[in-house]
C-alpha cells in the first residue's frame, strides 16, 4: 500500500505525463521558456515541459512576443499556431504570395509579412489587412517594429554593398529613406529615434540616432572612441570599425554595441553607452594565436548579442572563433570586465529570465537546456529539451 505522500506524487507525475509533459528536478525555473527543434516546440513552465508538434509543412515559424502564438506559412496561407497545448490548433488567417519574412509587433497584435522580398503587408490576428508598403529600392532583408508599434525600420539590400534604411509610418501608410549605406539595429525604448550605423565609401562605421521626423545625431565614431579609450586609438588607426549589433538594457538606459575593427590587426570590441551617447565602458576581446598556428592574422574572439541579468549588474554574451568557440562570458556590466564563463553550443542563443536572476543556454552536447542562477551558480536546473532557445516570458 502506498503512503499518502507517495501516492500524491505519483498522481502528479502521471497527470503531467498525460498532458504531454515531463518533470524536471531542482529549483523551480520562473516563467516560461520556449525552445524549437525542427517541428517540436517545447514550452517549459515551472517543473513541466510540454512538447507541441508543429505542422511538418510549416515555413518561417516565428514566435510572438508573448509566446502565446507562433506564426508561419503553410502552402500560401499565413497561419497562427497555439503554443500551450500538446495538440495545437492551427488557424489560417489569409492568403499570402511568396512570403519571405514575418515580424511580430511588440504588442503581439499584428504581423508584418514580407512578400517576394518586395513589399510589406500588415495583418491583425484575424487576418484583416492593414497598410501595404511598396516601392522599395531593392529586396527587403529585415523589418524592425518600433516599441510603440507605430513605425517599421526596413533594411533593403542588406546582403549587398549598399544597403538602405527606410522608415514606414503605419498611420500614414507612407515610407521614406532614412539613410543610405546604413544598417538599422534597434529603436530607442521611447520609439522616438532609430539607432543605426552608417558609413561613406565603405569607410569606418559611425553609430547614429535618427530622431523622428528627421534629425540625426552621431553617437560615436572613430574619434570619440579613441578619445574615450586611448588604448583603442592604435587599433582603430589600423582597422575600420564595422558595427554589427546593438541592443538596450531592460531599463532602456544603457545601449550595448558590438563592432569589429576590420583590417590587418582585426579585433572585436563590445561597449556600453548612455542615452546621450556618453561612452561608459569597453571590452576588447582576446585573441588566441596558439589555436590557429597557420592563420595570419589569427581570428579574434567574437561576441554575440548581449543579455542582461541581476538588475543590470551583469552582461552575458556567447563567443565564437578559435580559442573561445562555445564559451559564454559573464561580465560586470559597469566595468565590462569578464567575471566567469559558461559553455554552450557554438552560435546558440543565450537567454536571461524576465527577473534577470537566471541564464538559460544549451548544454554543449545539444541534448539539454541548462538554467543557472546568476547569483548562486550552484543552483542549476537541467531541462530535458533540445533545440534553439527562442524566448523567456514571465508566464
Amino acid at each position: 500500500m502506498l503512503f499518502p505522500r507517495v501516492r500524491i506524487a505519483l498522481v502528479a507525475l502521471l497527470a503531467a505525463l498525460s498532458l504531454g509533459g515531463c518533470l524536471t528536478t531542482g529549483p523551480v525555473v520562473p516563467g516560461r521558456i520556449f525552445v524549437l527543434s525542427d517541428t517540436v516546440l517545447s514550452v517549459v513552465e515551472r517543473s513541466k515541459v510540454v512538447n507541441t508538434t508543429l505542422p511538418a509543412e510549416l515555413r518561417l515559424p516565428t514566435l510572438g512576443p508573448t509566446g502565446e502564438y507562433l506564426a508561419g506559412i503553410v502552402g500560401e496561407k499565413l497561419v497562427l499556431v497555439g503554443t500551450t497545448k500538446a495538440k495545437p490548433a492551427m488557424t489560417p488567417l489569409t492568403e499570402v504570395n511568396q512570403a519571405s519574412l514575418i515580424a511580430w509587433a511588440p504588442a503581439g497584435d499584428r504581423l508584418a509579412v514580407v512578400t517576394a522580398r518586395e513589399s510589406i503587408t500588415i495583418f491583425d490576428l484575424k487576418g484583416n489587412q492593414g497598410p501595404v508598403f511598396q516601392g522599395f529600392d531593392a529586396g527587403i532583408q529585415s523589418v524592425i517594429w518600433s516599441p510603440d508599434g507605430a513605425y517599421l525600420a526596413v533594411v533593403t539590400n542588406a546582403g549587398g554593398s549598399n544597403p538602405t534604411v527606410w522608415i514606414a509610418d503605419l498611420a500614414s501608410g507612407q515610407t521614406h529613406i532614412a539613410a543610405k549605406n546604413a544598417m538599422a539595429h534597434t529603436w530607442a525604448p521611447d520609439s522616438k529615434s532609430l539607432i543605426f550605423s552608417v558609413w561613406e565609401d565603405r569607410g569606418p562605421d559611425r553609430l547614429a540616432a535618427l530622431r523622428l521626423p528627421g534629425e540625426t545625431k552621431v553617437l560615436f565614431s572613430e574619434e570619440t572612441l579613441s578619445a574615450f579609450r586611448p588604448d583603442l586609438a592604435e587599433l582603430l588607426d589600423k582597422n575600420n570599425p564595422s558595427i554589427y549589433w546593438a541592443g538596450w538594457s531592460p531599463k532602456g538606459d544603457v545601449l550595448t554595441v558590438n563592432f569589429k575593427a576590420a583590417g590587418p590587426d582585426p579585433r572585436y570590441v563590445s561597449l556600453t553607452m548612455d542615452l546621450d551617447g556618453k561612452l561608459l565602458a569597453a571590452w576588447i576581446l582576446p585573441v588566441y594565436p596558439e589555436t590557429q598556428p597557420n592563420m595570419f592574422p589569427p581570428l579574434p574572439c567574437s561576441p554575440g548579442p548581449a543579455a542582461w541579468g541581476l538588475n543590470q549588474e551583469r552582461l552575458i554574451t556567447r563567443l565564437t572563433n578559435p580559442g573561445c568557440e562555445g564559451k559564454v562570458a559573464i561580465l560586470d556590466a559597469v566595468s565590462m570586465k569578464p567575471l566567469s564563463e559558461l559553455r554552450t553550443v557554438p552560435k546558440s542563443m543565450v537567454l536571461t529570465s524576465p527577473d534577470g536572476a537566471w541564464v538559460a543556454l544549451r548544454n554543449p552536447d545539444g541534448e539539454r537546456v541548462e538554467v543557472t542562477n546568476l547569483a548562486d551558480s550552484s543552483k542549476t536546473v537541467s531541462l530535458p529539451v533540445k533545440g534553439e532557445l527562442l524566448l523567456w516570458t514571465k508566464r
